[in-house]
């Protein structure tokens, strides 16, 4: 079992660091490789008086040089951590990113929640599941693919469950704790599926049904 342990910024940095302090992702490992994009601030944040650095700090496990794959199935069986500031998530990345910049060549969460305890109907008791897809930002489709649910024992935070995702050449379907919570067919095509007509390029036109 791996345990990924979040842990308060403070155990490495001055309280004042929230509010005054950098944190640059970018190079972090020698490489420049570290982040993935720097949509929401993700990469590099400054701190100031009304916009704090995030206070808890986490960890990445990335499998993209070892683990890829186009269709079949994946498990994850996992504990969802408990606490304010959370927001742990499991996704599926292109490997190549074949058909463009996100979202044009999809991502699938296979689950998200949040640490929270009193967050409402996002708190730690319920999850996600989500294809995010489009030819292009704004453009991304998730809503029309992506399921929430509750725990069955109250809060994932409590206990391990499963996840699972079987991905064919014609659908796909996730799983929680072996229930159906969501199934993917776009029918002839995700594009025809968007909606969005003529008048904007497909970026998927030499791609099969799946495509993302």
């Amino acid at each position: 079992t791996l345990f990924i342990r979040p842990e308060l910024l403070s155990r490495w940095k001055d309280e004042a660091f929230l509010s005054s302090g950098e944190l640059d992702l970018w190079g972090m490992n020698g490489r420049g490789d570290v982040c993935t994009g720097n949509s929401y601030y993700g990469c590099d944040r400054v701190g100031t008086a009304t916009n704090l650095v995030n206070p808890i700090m986490s960890a990445r496990l990335r499998t993209h040089k070892d683990f890829s794959f186009r269709y079949g199935r994946i498990e994850v069986r996992a504990k969802m951590p408990r606490g304010d500031w959370l927001w742990p998530a499991i996704w599926m990345l292109p490997h190549h990113w074949p058909y463009g910049p996100w979202p044009a060549s999809g991502e699938i969460d296979i689950v998200e929640s949040r640490g929270n305890d009193n967050y409402g109907d996002i708190g730690n008791q319920y999850g996600g599941s989500t294809l995010h897809w489009g030819p292009h930002w704004p453009f991304n489709f998730y809503g029309m693919t992506t399921a929430q649910y509750a725990a069955n024992d109250g809060s994932f935070a409590n206990s391990f469950h499963t996840w699972r995702v079987d991905w064919t050449n014609t659908n796909m379907e996730f799983y929680v704790d072996d229930a159906l919570v969501l199934t993917v067919d776009p029918g002839t095509s995700f594009w025809d599926y968007s909606g969005l007509g003529d008048q904007y390029d497909n970026p998927w036109a030499a791609g099969d049904k799946m495509a993302p």
